[in-house]
């Protein structure tokens, strides 16, 4: 249990609402080449947060997606002597828990849809989101019963309550995709998005 929480720190530690990508590093093994990849990344604007591990290679990188994008973070970092691509599907890190990541990747498909206004993508999407925001919620609840102490039981109590709210949230959101108001798509979208992510700083 305090290793879940540990890890969700290390990971999502700032309480902006930015997306994330893990980029492998091809030729970075001390700490002057990850100083020069940190200092161009957060040269680029958008960026808000650079973290890097030599040992593995990996740089994760929190950015505003409406002012840049993986792919254009590949690019500067290749323009140095240092090489580097993107690490999966998506630019999500893993964090190893299945519920976690499983919303977490449709979520981050239906962010970039909402920042180009494709609500289709939403539409498709939004079943799957449903199902999955329903299993979280059963997994914070599994959390809770497992907690050993006062402490872990109001941290894990706030995490389900929190779930709950971006379940009822993604039904919320599914409501406004058939009423087809952008408004309110957008609304929605935002309240649970930024719920999920008061899910992760709760690691604190």
């Amino acid at each position: 249990m305090k290793k879940t929480f540990l890890l969700f720190f290390l990971l999502f530690s700032l309480t902006s609402f930015g997306d994330y990508v893990v980029l492998n590093l091809k030729n970075v093994h001390c700490e002057k080449g990850a100083k020069t990849v940190e200092k161009t990344l957060l040269s680029v604007q958008g960026v808000e947060e650079v973290k890097i591990d030599i040992k593995k290679a990996i740089c994760q990188v929190k950015y505003d997606p409406k002012k840049t994008n993986p792919e254009d973070l590949v690019k500067e970092i290749n323009k140095t002597n240092y090489k580097a691509e993107i690490q999966g599907n998506y630019s999500c890190p893993s964090i190893g828990v299945k519920e976690i990541d499983d919303f977490h990747s449709v979520l981050h498909t239906m962010h970039e849809a909402v920042n180009e206004k494709k609500f289709e993508v939403l539409r498709e999407n939004i079943s799957q989101l449903i199902n999955r925001a329903e299993i979280l919620k059963k997994y914070a609840n599994n959390l809770l019963e497992k907690a050993n102490d006062e402490g872990e039981k109001t941290k894990c109590n706030e995490v389900l309550k929190l779930s709950e709210e971006v379940f009822k949230n993604a039904l919320s959101l599914q409501t406004s995709l058939k009423d087809g108001k952008e408004e309110e798509i957008i609304k929605n979208f935002d309240l649970l998005h930024e719920n999920f992510y008061k899910i992760l700083e709760k690691s604190e």
